[in-house]
C-alpha cells in the first residue's frame, strides 16, 4: 500500500500503468468470475442498443473499474490503495447542476492538456495510454473515439 502511494505521489505515469495492469489482471483473474453480482461479466458484449455505449463500456470496464467500480460507483478492488477515494462516476451531472458536462470531462479523461501547476493527477493521463495503443490508424482518432465513447456510456449511467 505504501508502496502505491508512493509510485502516486512521485511517478504518476508508473502509477498509471500499474494501475492498467492491475486492471488486466483483475478482470482476468477467477476472482471476477466468481463475483457476478459484483463485477461485471467479461462474456457480456452488450449492455445497450447503442453501439457507442457498449464501446464505452468495454473501455471503461478495462481502464476505469478498477478503480472506480465495476458500475461506476468509486468503489474498485484499487480504492483502498489510493490516496484519494475515485469518484462516483454515476453522479457527475448532480454534481453539475443536472447538466452532464461533456467537455469539462473529456478534458479531465484525456489529461494531455491539465496544467502542471495544479499539481499530480489523481488519474492516469488516458489520452497518453490510448494514443499508445494505436496501430495503424491516427492517434488522435484512437484517442478521440475511446475517450466519446467511454462519455456515451458515462453520461447514459447517471442517477
Amino acid at each position: 500500500m505504501v508502496c502505491l502511494n508512493i509510485i502516486n505521489k512521485n511517478n504518476p505515469f508508473l502509477f498509471a500503468s500499474l494501475v492498467s495492469l492491475a486492471g488486466v489482471l483483475f478482470l482476468n483473474s477467477p476472482v471476477s468470475a466468481a463475483t457476478d453480482e459484483q463485477f461485471f461479466d467479461m462474456e457480456k458484449l452488450t449492455i445497450s442498443d447503442d453501439p457507442v455505449i457498449n464501446t464505452g463500456w468495454k473501455v471503461y470496464q478495462v481502464k476505469c473499474a478498477v478503480c472506480h467500480g465495476p458500475e461506476g460507483l468509486g468503489n474498485g478492488p484499487m480504492e483502498e490503495v489510493l490516496i484519494k477515494k475515485p469518484a462516483d462516476l454515476t453522479q457527475i451531472s448532480k454534481r453539475y447542476g443536472g447538466d452532464f458536462p461533456f467537455w469539462e470531462i473529456y478534458e479531465k479523461i484525456d489529461g494531455r492538456n491539465a496544467p502542471l501547476e495544479h499539481g499530480t493527477r489523481e488519474m492516469p493521463v488516458w489520452g497518453k495510454e490510448f494514443a499508445k495503443e494505436a496501430a495503424g490508424i491516427s492517434d488522435e482518432t484512437l484517442v478521440k473515439g475511446r475517450i466519446k465513447a467511454l462519455l456515451t456510456y458515462l453520461k447514459s449511467i447517471q442517477k
